[in-house]
C-alpha cells in the first residue's frame, strides 16, 4: 500500500524532521492507520516503512491489549491533548517477530486538510529499567549492608557486655573471698588478743 499525502505543502520539511528524531515517530489517521513512519521506527520494531504504511496501528500493539486499543484511541481523538500515554500504567510495544519491549509513548494531533492526526513519539525502556532496577538493587545492598553493620556492632556490644559482666562477677568472686578472709583473719587477731587481755582493738 502507498503512502497518501496528509500533510501541508511543508509537508517534505516535516517527513525530513520527523525522519531525523532519535525516537520512533509514526502519525496515524483517524481510522488508525498509519501514515508516516520514520527511520527509528524501522530500527525499533524491526519492519521495513513500506510494511507500516496503511496498516491498523494495533499491528505494533501487544496482542493482549489489541482488543482495547481502538477504544483507547478514539478516547485520545475526543480529547487530543499532547500528553505521555498510560500514565502510571507499563507501556508495551510489539516488533515485527512478535517480542514485546516496555516503552514510553508520547501523542500529540494535528488538524490537517485530510483530518485528523495523530503522532506517536515511542521509545524503549528495556535500558533505563534496568538502570533503575540495577539502581534500586545497590540501594536495597547498600541498605542491606548498613543494618548488617549496625547488628554485628549490637552483637559485639553485647558480647563486650557480658565480658565486662562476666569479669565483674568474677572479681566479684574474688572480692568476697578477700574479704571473707580477711573477716576470718580478723576474727583470729581478735580471738588472740582477747585471750592474751590486749585490747587495742
Amino acid at each position: 500500500m502507498t503512502e497518501q499525502p496528509a500533510f501541508s505543502a511543508d509537508e517534505a520539511l516535516f517527513r525530513r524532521l520527523v525522519d531525523l528524531a532519535p525516537d520512533a515517530m509514526l502519525c496515524v489517521d483517524e481510522t488508525g492507520r498509519i501514515v508516516l513512519v520514520n527511520a527509528q521506527t524501522e530500527v525499533l520494531f524491526g519492519y521495513d516503512r513500506t510494511e507500516l504504511l496503511g496498516q491498523a496501528v494495533e499491528v505494533l500493539v501487544p496482542e493482549s491489549a489489541r482488543a482495547v486499543h481502538p477504544r483507547r484511541r478514539a478516547g485520545y481523538l475526543s480529547d487530543p491533548t499532547p500528553r505521555p500515554m498510560g500514565l502510571g500504567l507499563q507501556l508495551a510495544a510489539r516488533r515485527r517477530d512478535g517480542s514485546e519491549f516496555p516503552a514510553e509513548i508520547s501523542l500529540a494531533a494535528v488538524d490537517t486538510d485530510r483530518g485528523r492526526i495523530v503522532s506517536a513519539s515511542i521509545r524503549d525502556m528495556t535500558e533505563r529499567l534496568a538502570a533503575e532496577r540495577e539502581r534500586e538493587q545497590l540501594a536495597l545492598e547498600a541498605e542491606l549492608e548498613r543494618t548488617e553493620r549496625q547488628v554485628l556492632q549490637s552483637q559485639r556490644l553485647e558480647s563486650l557486655g557480658q565480658l565486662a559482666g562476666g569479669v565483674a562477677h568474677d572479681f566479684n568472686n574474688l572480692l568476697a573471698v578477700i574479704s571473707n578472709y580477711a573477716a576470718f583473719v580478723r576474727e583470729q587477731i581478735d580471738g588472740e588478743l582477747t585471750l592474751s587481755g590486749d585490747t587495742r582493738w
